[in-house]
């Protein structure tokens, strides 16, 4: 993990994969919310701490709590949107309740996996649409 990620700095540490448009996209839409810098964003080549390394950074985001904890997928969307402002804040407390159960969680997964699973397609689409400005430069 690059030293701008350290939970020792009481940040919520978030890597994502760099190289994809909708990973981008929704970075730029997480930073705009952040309400006090309070979640610090790493694209994942850019990372070097081998338990970050040991997660699946290629497939999912990757959050680092202040306190070391790893989170995946659907909880860490969670977590990062409870460090935002407004009714995302809201969302993602209440996510971050509910996603502890392991049967919400799996289910919260699946869509987060289709999408990761497909997102070279989908990112392709979304920049004919221009909801997005960069396709996916993930190799398979």
């Amino acid at each position: 993990m690059t030293a701008t990620l350290a939970p020792a700095t009481g940040h919520l540490g978030l890597v994502y994969d760099g190289d994809c448009g909708i990973c981008s996209a929704a970075v730029r839409w997480l930073r705009a919310r952040d309400e006090h810098g309070a979640i610090t964003f790493t694209p994942s080549y850019a990372v070097t701490d081998p338990r970050v390394l040991a997660a699946p950074t290629d497939d999912t985001i990757v959050v680092v709590r202040p306190d070391g904890e790893i989170l995946l997928r659907a909880r860490g969307v969670a977590t990062a949107l409870a460090h935002t402002r407004g009714v995302w804040r809201f969302i993602g407390r209440v996510g971050e309740v509910v996603l502890v159960v392991p049967p919400v969680r799996w289910l919260a997964d699946l869509p987060y996996r289709a999408i990761a699973h497909n997102r070279r397609r989908l990112s392709a689409r979304l920049v004919q649409w221009g909801w997005i400005d960069q396709a996916c430069e993930v190799r398979r």
